[in-house]
């Protein structure tokens, strides 16, 4: 189930509809630490079940909105729930 999302979101599609809530979407965030190198991780989740995944050591797509590290430390997430995402 995750892989899905993983790959779409990976593509810059948004507001994919959740597999986890009928009325949630998947919220994403990409956080580039190098802008050079464009490496950072990315964290996706339900906006109903705040279960997510985090996958870090990651090349940001060109395609994606992101946040440097700076940007990320000063906005409000809410409370995710990380989950491995094989286990689902």
């Amino acid at each position: 189930m995750w892989k899905d999302v993983i790959l779409q979101v990976l593509d810059g599609k948004q507001d994919i509809p959740s597999p986890f809530h009928k009325e949630g979407v998947m919220k994403s965030i990409f956080v580039i630490n190098d802008i050079k190198t464009r490496l950072g991780y990315l964290l996706i989740w339900c906006s109903k079940t705040l279960q997510g995944v985090y996958i870090s050591r990651l090349t940001v797509p060109e395609n994606v909105e992101f946040l440097t590290s700076d940007e990320f430390l000063k906005i409000d997430l809410p409370k995710i729930e990380y989950v491995d995402p094989l286990d689902i």
